[in-house]
């Protein structure tokens, strides 16, 4: 992939949360869990865009790899593998980046329950998954 599709990759989640923070507090809310805002929104877009991305790739990753289908060693489950395992790394490493820039900024503090978050992420990778498999057409 060229290097604008994995900087606007880091640029999408990071406009939605800011989009949604001013619009939070031009209409003045209270934040929803009684801390930080920012925090709230960046754990949940962050999941969501893991998900829908996954799931959209996964469902056209045949559609858009036919050629690939013609080399004798490469199936069809290869190439929906491959692109689940690509967009899940790649929002792994912007939820890194992201996370950890918020942690560092002191934005964020360091999740009580570490284990628990990285199950939570690899289900919502592995549900990203199943929905692009049962729905091929999705895009």
């Amino acid at each position: 992939m060229p290097a604008w599709v994995y900087l606007w990759t880091l640029i999408e989640p990071i406009a939605d949360v800011a989009v949604m923070s001013v619009v939070y507090w031009a209409i003045n809310r209270q934040d929803p869990v009684r801390g930080n805002v920012l925090l709230f929104f960046v754990t949940g877009v962050l999941p969501f865009f893991l998900f829908q991305k996954t799931a959209l790739h996964v469902g056209a990753a045949l559609r858009s790899n036919q050629m690939l289908l013609r080399f004798p060693l490469i199936h069809a489950l290869d190439i929906v593998t491959s692109r689940g395992l690509l967009e899940g790394v790649t929002w792994l490493a912007v939820s890194v980046l992201i996370l950890g820039g918020m942690i560092i900024g002191d934005y964020a503090p360091l999740p009580e329950y570490p284990m628990e978050c990285v199950a939570a992420i690899i289900l919502i990778f592995a549900m990203g998954m199943g929905v692009g498999l049962i729905n091929p057409g999705a895009r």
